[in-house]
């Protein structure tokens, strides 16, 4: 008969009574935090932190404000939590910490102001995939910036179904995302081959739900301006797709409302652009820019190509930002609209009230690609680089006749080979015909003086 050692009962009694009691174990209390703390879906009232960890434990967080506790918030053992703070006030700060196992983390944020007020300033950028030392320059520039949140156009990660590509997301990030909520757009490299990727951003993502949509297409109020963002990896071919008919609702009844001032798209493959992979020309071809300046939309945030371009395509105006991080693409075949283009690593700074929207396109050495703005319903107008004053002039297309100088354009390219040697064909002829007429008036003087 065999007899259980005394020394392996009284282990084994001892390793259940965390269980029996509720209480961590070795593993929970030896938890650290792997991704976050980061901010996401912020509202008027609401907060989320969302946050992993190294191994499953409880955690808790604590929300202040001007060092009074309001909120003490629990979350079952877990490795991953997502814990919502409501009950807040509009446009206010609030301090957060939080403490799991042997983890704790402090950040801050501000939630949205009440419906229709502002100034707000906030960060966009996009692609900021693939390069971990692009990404982190471009992100650490956006921190001195600062803003009260981050608009991401798209592709954060290179695949979504490896984490340890969310993993340097969010390893970079980890100081942006602490203190500034994150609304992302989702990417192509996000959903990655047939969609392997869709569970990985939709685990590491929550998303606003107030005017409805789903986790991979949504809307939000910030002040005095409404965003939708978009997916661009949807059938645009489809006119009567679910997010088309959304669309469509959500923007006739942004029409109707008192508090909203601006309407901007933000969407991964936008419908115009001059850079390597171009527009998207199911949306084109089905009309999505009609929609938009139907529904005045004050403007369209896109990426995917990897560079900066502004312009006005048939009464819309654009703004191609895929400059976090990813390789840059340099070709630039410039639209009858574009008015700014340049191939670098890039970000947004844009502030708006409700009558005026003004974007500062920046390099990661904080130096100004452009300032531009408008008013509602008026065309764009930039600071000139060069300028000595800070005055706004009326932008035009690259392609236009005369700039605002009465000089030449700039069009982006020079003419082609093929232009050049028809050019140098036509000058030959003329020569060669030239030399005949002159011979043959020679020969006629000469035939008159014999």
């Amino acid at each position: 008969m065999n007899r259980a050692c005394p020394l392996a009962l009284i282990i084994t009694a001892a390793a259940m009574v965390p269980a029996v009691l509720g209480l961590p174990g070795v593993a929970a209390a030896d938890a650290r935090l792997q991704k976050g703390p980061y901010l996401m879906d912020v509202g008027q009232t609401h907060a989320a932190l969302l946050f992993e960890l190294t191994e499953a434990a409880p955690a808790t967080v604590t929300i202040t404000s001007q060092d009074d506790v309001v909120q003490t918030l629990p979350s079952e053992e877990s490795d991953f939590h997502e814990v919502v703070a409501t009950e807040l006030e509009p446009g206010t700060a609030y301090d957060y910490r939080v403490e799991a196992g042997a983890a704790t983390a402090e950040g801050s944020f501000t939630t949205a102001p009440a419906a229709g007020e502002g100034p707000v300033r906030f960060l966009v950028a996009g692609d900021n995939r693939t390069n971990a030392q692009a990404h982190a320059a471009v992100t650490d520039a956006m921190r001195r910036r600062g803003g009260e949140f981050v608009v991401n156009t798209g592709d954060m990660v290179a695949n979504g179904a490896v984490d340890e590509d969310w993993q340097e997301l969010f390893d970079v990030e980890r100081e942006l995302l602490r203190d500034t909520p994150l609304f992302p757009a989702l990417g192509n490299h996000e959903l990655y081959l047939y969609g392997v990727g869709l569970p990985g951003f939709l685990k590491y993502t929550r998303v606003p739900t107030a005017l409805g949509g789903r986790e991979t297409y949504y809307g939000f109020d910030w002040g005095p301006v409404r965003f939708f963002m978009l997916d661009s990896n949807d059938d645009w071919a489809d006119t009567e797709s679910d997010q088309r008919r959304w669309l469509r609702e959500k923007l006739a009844e942004t029409d109707r409302s008192e508090t909203i001032a601006h309407v901007i798209i933000v969407l991964h493959h936008g419908p115009v652009s001059s850079n390597r992979h171009g527009g998207h020309p199911d949306m084109m071809s089905t009309g999505l820019l009609q929609l938009f300046r139907r529904h005045e939309v004050a403007l369209v945030l896109s990426g995917h190509d990897h560079a900066y371009e502004r312009g006005d395509a048939h009464g819309v105006k654009y703004i191609v930002t895929g400059g976090g991080g990813a390789p840059i693409y340099d070709r630039n075949d410039p639209l009858p609209f574009q008015h700014r283009f340049e191939a670098s690593h890039h970000f947004l700074a844009v502030e708006a009230d409700r009558e005026r929207v003004e974007v500062t396109a920046l390099r990661v050495d904080d130096s100004v690609i452009e300032r531009c703005a408008f008013n509602r319903g008026e065309r764009w107008t930039c600071v000139r680089p060069e300028s000595a004053t800070a005055d706004f002039v009326p932008s035009e297309p690259v392609s236009s006749t005369r700039t605002d100088d009465g000089t030449e354009p700039q069009s982006g390219r020079g003419p082609s080979i093929l232009a050049l040697l028809l050019g140098a064909g036509v000058l030959l002829a003329a020569l060669a015909f030239l030399a005949r007429v002159v011979a043959r008036r020679r020969r006629h003087r000469r035939g008159r003086h014999d």
